[in-house]
């Protein structure tokens, strides 16, 4: 008896976890996306994502999100991305994910960085520095509330990382420092 009882809260705290989120995000965005949907029932965005930090060529400047209070990790400074679609490989998703998180469609070039995979192997978010000619303005949907443009030293001060970004500059430190 005990096993099912296990068993039965497993799937309601599953579809709590899923209703609660698929409520919350309905008001932000378009909502139809928003949901834990990965093999393992983690709190992943699905088993592969990616993102990129962007450089500023001209600037030599980075850009990052300040993450809104309905994403996970909320209230910290990240990069921009999100995860693979079916239909799509590693970096279209990252070209995808930067436009519809900043508005931005211009050129820009992609550098393989750190590949981050969580302890039991089910997830991996692969990191990228995109080379971009130009800062711009970000145009924000829900998933940021704020952005900032910042010197390599800025960015290595900054306070308030997410850990993948912590972790990015900290594996990828001989690249960025290369740039």
């Amino acid at each position: 008896m005990k096993k099912i009882y296990n068993t039965i809260m497993i799937i309601n705290f599953k579809k709590f976890i899923n209703t609660t989120y698929l409520k919350i995000y309905e008001n932000y965005g378009d909502g139809k996306y928003a949901k834990f949907d990965n093999n393992n029932g983690e709190p992943f965005w699905g088993n592969i994502a990616a993102g990129v930090l962007p450089f500023c060529i001209s600037t030599r400047r980075f850009l990052i999100n300040y993450r809104s209070k309905y994403v996970n990790e909320p209230h910290t400074w990240g990069i921009w991305g999100g995860k693979l679609d079916n239909d799509e490989n590693i970096k279209e998703t990252v070209i995808r994910e930067f436009n519809e998180e900043t508005g931005f469609n211009d050129k820009i070039k992609l550098i393989d960085a750190y590949v981050f995979k969580n302890p039991n192997g089910f997830f991996k978010y692969y990191n990228f520095i995109g080379l971009i000619d130009n800062e711009f303005e970000p145009i924000l949907d829900w998933e940021s509330e704020d952005y900032k443009w910042l010197t390599i030293d800025e960015l290595y001060n900054q306070e308030n990382l997410h850990f993948g970004l912590k972790k990015l500059l900290k594996k990828s430190k001989k690249l960025i420092m290369y740039l």
